[in-house]
């Protein structure tokens, strides 16, 4: 129905090269019984490039149930990939995937940093401890005192952030091509990249992507959707987001990543992990704003090979870039 926003996701992303990949299963009259949305892309394992594909959107028809129809989708696609992500995954799908090798996380960790709670205190679910412990975080800030710098967001940084962060952490390629597909050539949403350096760390790099949205209320959100590089320098870009996003009128900030390096860095800055943090809960559907638990979203995972690896979410990144999980 949404023609440019369909080439967008399945036509022009890089490796699909200007075509559907969508997997398709039809019966011997070429009625279509079950349609997965795909995209090609490649995934860093063990610093070598495999054959993967993002699966946006898995349906089968009535008819097509409880005929093997979604399970040989799987199979075909397993003998054409060495690695398949998939997000937002219902509950009649989970049994198909884990039957098939895959692996299932609910939630993705979600992180979010509060600056007005009045605000947020309208849309979100509070008890009696979250206003102290958020003035405590506040209050003993350590991201204030980190230094940061933005430096302009050329292709060859891209590039070699890119690799650099990829050599020690399992991930989808993010170089500068699907960089710029995935933000720059986005159909429906503005994003922001910046480079940030830790300018007490040389050559210290990592970039950031995040857009803002306005929801009801006056509220106004920041989506982190990437954040990938050196530790030192992903430091710094907290320490940026916290404190130049306030002044766009920005009232909280969210950010979904699988990644262990982050849960330390976000934790140890005073950000709220949704799901683990009992008294505070927040929506992650905008449009109209649902509360619902958990407030994060989930995926499953499948690798031909070094599953002990793949598995290992400390150092695996997936975030909202992955999956066109930050759609309209």
């Amino acid at each position: 129905m949404e023609q440019e926003y369909y080439n967008w996701n399945f036509a022009q992303a890089p490796l699909n090269r200007g075509e559907d990949h969508c997997c398709v299963a039809v019966d011997s009259q070429g009625i279509v019984l079950g349609v997965m949305g795909l995209n090609e892309r490649t995934f860093i394992f063990r610093n070598e490039k495999l054959a993967a594909a993002e699966l946006t959107t898995w349906i089968v028809a009535p008819k097509g149930q409880n005929k093997g129809i979604g399970p040989a989708m799987l199979r075909y696609l397993q003998k054409r990939y060495d690695v398949l992500l998939g997000m937002g995954i219902t509950p009649m799908a989970v049994s198909i995937y884990l039957r098939h090798g895959f692996r299932y996380l609910n939630p993705v960790p979600r992180y979010m940093k509060v600056f007005d709670l009045n605000k947020v205190e309208n849309l979100a679910y509070t008890d009696k401890r979250t206003s102290k412990i958020h003035r405590y975080w506040r209050q003993n800030s350590v991201t204030s005192q980190v230094p940061y710098k933005t430096i302009e967001a050329t292709d060859d940084i891209i590039e070699e952030v890119n690799s650099t962060f990829s050599s020690r952490a399992n991930c989808f390629a993010r170089g500068a091509t699907e960089m710029a597909w995935r933000y720059s050539r986005h159909p429906t949403y503005s994003y922001n990249v910046k480079i940030i350096t830790n300018p007490n760390e040389s050559g210290s790099l990592a970039v950031l992507v995040y857009r803002l949205q306005d929801i009801n209320d006056g509220v106004r959100i920041a989506h982190i959707l990437d954040l990938f590089g050196d530790l030192p320098a992903m430091k710094s870009a907290v320490s940026f987001v916290e404190t130049e996003l306030p002044k766009l009128g920005v009232d909280f900030i969210d950010f979904y990543s699988t990644y262990g390096e982050h849960q330390g860095l976000f934790l140890s800055c005073g950000w709220f992990m949704l799901g683990s943090d009992s008294f505070f809960n927040f929506p992650h559907l905008f449009n109209p704003v649902e509360l619902r638990n958990p407030s994060s979203n989930s995926f499953v995972l499948w690798g031909r090979d070094g599953a002990e690896s793949l598995f290992n979410f400390s150092s695996c990144y997936i975030s909202k870039q992955d999956c066109d999980f930050d759609r309209p």
